[in-house]
Formats: structure tokens, C-alpha cells, sequence
């Protein structure tokens, strides 16, 4: 386990494909409970299970300074993605989620970007990391009809090289979506990215 504590930013990498153990667990969380500054939490390539994900996302649901969470590679699924939609709507100053890597389907796609969607402000887009998940075809029906019902798009929403089995027929499916009429303008200027390489920052 490596670890990085630069002033209010956590950075804990784990060794590709590891599994936490209960020491790691009790470790992070200890870090996280003493730091009510912490403005990033950064955990990668951990393989958590359901008790260790529900410790982590109990514990940064309370705190209000957080700004920018990556969980990559941390082997997340469906399951908890109505905790970090919750943790979208209480952390009010958390603009950045970046779930890269992980198991996350259509289902859970939907759920967090509509968090996103009510999240964005004016000043502050809300941005969602769902690179190389497991995201269908159907997600471009559902994100369409999200962005449709709601006034507020002020975000960025990345899912480019999903693994999914019908990942191509996603990328067909919002190229069709976007050739209809009236469907281009619901997303906003550099809103949404499907398509070449996956973004860095």
C-alpha cells in the first residue's frame, strides 16, 4: 500500500488487483475520519468488497470540503451506485467523480449521471469519469431522455471504451442519437465524450 498525504489530499494506491486487507481498511479509514479538510480521496486498483465500499462511502459522505473523489479499478458496481449518487447530492462541493475501471452497467450509469445533472452549476460543472465500464447501447436511449427532463446540463460525462459486450452498438446508438433532430442540442458543447482516447488530467 502506498500512500500520499499531501496537505488535504489522500492518495492511496494499491498493488493492480489486490485486495484490501482489514488493515488497509481500518487504515484509510482512520485517515479519512481525522481529516474533515480532506478535498481529495484517491484509491486505485483495490479490489473492495461490499463492507469495505459501504465504510468508505459512509465516511466521505461527511466530508463538505471534498471536491474530487477517483475510485478507479476498485471493482464498483450497480449496487453502490445509489451511494455515490447520494454522495453527489450532500457533498456540495464534490464537482469531480472519476469511477475509470470498474464494473458499472447501463443501470448504474443512468443513476449516477442523473446526480451529475442536478449536481452542475453555473460556475461549477459536475464531472463523471465512467471509462472502460460496462456500459450497453441502451445507456444512449437513457441519456438522452435524462438530459431531455432536466434544464440543468451543466457537466461533462466521459464513458469512452466500455467493455462491455455491445460496446460499438453504444457508440452507433449515440451517433444515430445525435443525427436526429432536436437531440444535438439538448447536450451542450463539449458535454459529452464517447469516442477516441480516453481523457487525461
Amino acid at each position: 500500500m502506498l500512500i500520499a498525504d499531501l496537505k488535504n489530499n489522500l492518495k492511496f494506491d494499491k498493488t493492480l488487483g489486490a485486495k484490501l486487507k482489514s488493515l488497509d481498511i481500518v487504515m484509510i479509514s482512520k485517515k479519512l475520519q481525522t481529516n474533515d479538510k480532506v478535498q481529495e480521496f484517491r484509491l486505485t486498483d483495490a479490489m473492495l468488497g461490499s463492507e469495505a465500499l459501504e465504510t468508505f462511502t459512509e465516511i466521505i459522505y461527511k466530508k463538505r470540503k471534498l471536491n474530487f473523489v477517483r475510485m478507479e479499478a476498485c471493482n464498483i458496481t450497480d449496487s453502490s451506485c445509489d451511494k455515490f449518487s447520494t454522495l453527489l447530492k450532500n457533498c456540495k462541493k464534490l464537482v469531480t467523480l472519476d469511477l475509470n475501471g470498474n464494473k458499472i452497467t447501463t443501470k448504474g450509469a443512468l443513476i449516477l449521471v442523473e446526480a451529475a445533472l442536478n449536481k452542475g452549476t453555473h460556475n461549477y460543472p459536475s464531472t463523471l469519469y465512467l471509462n472502460e465500464n460496462h456500459i450497453g447501447k441502451d445507456f444512449a436511449t437513457g441519456l438522452v431522455k435524462l438530459f431531455r427532463n432536466t434544464k440543468k446540463r451543466n457537466v461533462k460525462i466521459f464513458f469512452r471504451k466500455q467493455q462491455s459486450s455491445d460496446a460499438k452498438q453504444l457508440i452507433k446508438k449515440m451517433d444515430a442519437k445525435l443525427k436526429q433532430e432536436g437531440v444535438a442540442d439538448l447536450f451542450p458543447r463539449n458535454c459529452i465524450f464517447y469516442k477516441n482516447e480516453r481523457n487525461k488530467y
